[in-house]
Order: structure tokens, then C-alpha cells, then sequence
């Protein structure tokens, strides 16, 4: 679940790093509907929005890539943002239980 940043008792530097972890999960998604819709056709050639979802979103990607393709040997099927996005969730209930 994308956290905006709605419930009250926390404080403000938590509350901020949730929300920063969900933006970035929104771009993440944004990246693989852009991908879909690229590889599908319906974009015809890359453009500034996406080289900027893929400039702010590889550098976290790239090495969850590589860890599952260097532990499964299975790369036809890029899991890399469902990984980032678990791992976003986490990241939040942690700071929830933590704050």
C-alpha cells in the first residue's frame, strides 16, 4: 500500500521517509506501465519522462536484478520492481514500528 503520509503520530522525519519511499515506488510502477506501453507499441520511441524514470529508478533496480539473476539463473522475466516495491513495504512498516 502507497503511504501519503495520512496518519497522525508520527513524527515528521518518519513521515517523510515514508513518503519518499512511496513516491518512489509510484515511479517505479510509472517505469513499468511506460515499458509496457513502449514495448507494446503504443509509445513509439523513448522520450524525456521515460529516460528520467529510468535514470532515477536503475540504480536501485540494476543490483536487485543482478542478485536474482545471479541466484535463479532466471532472466526472461524482469521481477526487479515487484522485488523494489516489497522491499519498499518493508522499509515503511519497519519505520511504522520503529516511530
Amino acid at each position: 500500500m502507497i503511504y501519503m503520509g495520512l496518519r497522525f503520530g508520527l513524527s515528521t522525519i518518519p513521515r517523510i521517509l515514508m513518503l519518499i519511499i512511496s513516491l518512489y515506488e509510484l515511479v517505479i510502477v510509472l517505469r513499468v506501465i511506460m515499458n509496457l506501453l513502449y514495448r507494446a507499441g503504443i509509445i513509439v520511441q523513448r522520450n524525456g519522462f521515460t529516460e528520467f524514470l529510468h535514470v532515477v529508478t536503475e540504480p536501485v533496480l540494476r543490483p536487485i536484478r543482478q542478485t536474482i539473476m545471479r541466484l535463479t539463473g532466471f532472466s526472461s522475466i524482469d521481477l526487479s520492481p515487484a522485488v523494489a516495491i516489497i522491499i519498499g513495504e518493508l522499509l515503511q512498516w519497519l519505520i511504522n514500528i520503529i516511530f
